[in-house]
Formats: structure tokens, sequence, C-alpha cells
């Protein structure tokens, strides 16, 4: 059984791949590789009288878990613009089924520029955004109910901030002096005795 549809294929060749499946018109449900044996695509022109053939046959694989056949081919510059895709399935049922064997594609996608496994690729801004931030408010990340931002809170405070009240009573601001982050209470030998902490 044949069917055809236009497509515009990208300027300057690449890679794209067809999903493609057959729903059963009475139940609605897909037909399997076991009602098609197999699938096959040529791409012509549809500007010519008859339609020159561009791409000779190119056979699909079928997908058992997706319940998709998957049709996938590189094409050159010359195949760039407006083709007709013309699929053809081979049946393994009687004619009254077979008739219904009607190709739907369901998505078609370019490959071109996908990475291959073992590419370097590099992040986009806000990908590097969405790591650091999860990174630094990892629940956790440092001690328990500490997170890595709420912990470099603290020790810039002690660190660079204002200190009032030692040693006995010692008040560290943040940075911006907007908030108390750490007030350590001490002994007379100057132990830590009671440490709070607002990260």
């Amino acid at each position: 059984m044949l069917k055809s549809r236009v497509f515009t294929y990208p300027a300057g060749g690449g890679s794209l791949l067809f999903l493609v499946n057959y729903t059963n018109p009475a139940t609605g449900q897909p037909f399997d590789n076991t009602d098609v044996t197999s699938l096959s695509c040529r791409v012509l022109d549809p500007a010519t009288t008859p339609a020159t053939v561009l791409l000779s046959t190119t056979a699909a694989t079928y997908d058992t878990t997706a319940k998709i056949w998957k049709l996938a081919w590189t094409f050159g510059a010359a195949l760039t613009g407006v083709r007709a895709v013309i699929f053809e399935a081979v049946p393994t049922r009687s004619i009254a089924v077979s008739a219904a064997l009607w190709p739907e594609v369901r998505d078609v996608v370019d490959t071109t520029n996908l990475a291959a496994p073992g590419d370097a690729m590099a992040l986009t801004s806000s990908e590097r955004d969405s790591v650091a931030t999860n990174l630094l408010d990892l629940a956790n990340g440092v001690e328990t109910s500490f997170t890595l931002r709420q912990s470099l809170r603290l020790m810039a405070a002690v660190l660079c901030g204002k200190a009032s009240g030692g040693p006995s009573n010692t008040v560290f601001r943040d940075m911006g002096d907007a908030a108390n982050r750490v007030t350590s209470v001490a002994d007379a030998n100057g132990n830590r005795t009671t440490v709070t902490l607002t990260p």
C-alpha cells in the first residue's frame, strides 16, 4: 500500500527521522510488525512530470517498545526543497485488512545536529545557572538542614561581616549589614557555649 506526504527538506542537507505508524480504523489501535512486514520510502520531485525519483528506497525499522516505524536517512543539498515522500508498506494480512494500512506520519525529527554519545557539549547560560542553583540549594548539601548557599552565608558573616558584643556574646552580621547571621555566646575562658545560626 502506498501513501505520499509533501515535505520541505531543510536547506544544505542533513539527517531526518520519520516516525510512522498504522492505525486500524475499526479498533483505533496501531497495527504492529505482524501486520506489516516492512516499510520503505522514496523521495520524489513533485514539480516534474513524471515525478523524478531523488532518493531510492530506504527501509525502516520497527520499534517494538514505542510501537512505531522509524525511517532515518541522511540527504545532501540536492534534496533541499519541497519533495514528495512516498511510503510503501508490505502487508501480511488479507486485502480487506491491508486496504486500511495507510501510514500516518506522527513526527519528522531533524537529527542533523543532534549530539552523539561522547560528543563534547557546551551548556547554555540558563543551563549553567540552573546547575549552579541546584548545587547551591541542594538539601543537606553541607550538613543536615544546611545547603551550600546557607553555609557560605554563615562563613561570609564570620569572616567578612561586622561583629559586636565580643568576646562573651558576639554577633556577626551578613556582608550587607542587613541581618544577624551568627550569634555566639562564650564563657569566661572564651569557649563557645551557645551558637545561634540564621542562614
